[in-house]
């Protein structure tokens, strides 16, 4: 089961900081056409097979963190594919 806490440190790495550079320019066009989108949308705009899932995640997460991105629900009733992300903090 992922685990932010437990996948963070891949995020401080050379390549989870160039994954989290594309997933940032990937949100940031997914974003600017409708101001939001699901998780599993980042992982189609990202190139399949290139990245661990967890990784990702990792980095969309570390993105939530920073504020510069932000979950529309946090409720446990949606799959993690199904969550939906938008620009900016969570107000």
């Amino acid at each position: 089961m992922y685990k932010y806490e437990e996948e963070k440190q891949f995020v401080f790495t050379d390549e989870g900081q160039r994954l989290l550079l594309h997933t940032r320019d990937a949100l940031n066009a997914l974003t600017a056409c409708a101001g939001a989108c699901t998780v599993d949308r980042v992982f189609g705009k990202i190139s399949a097979g290139s990245f661990d899932s967890w990784n990702l995640l990792a980095c969309i997460d570390r993105l939530v963190e920073l504020g510069e991105f932000s979950y529309v629900d946090l409720s446990n009733a949606v799959a993690t594919q199904h969550r939906i992300l938008r620009k900016g903090p969570r107000s």
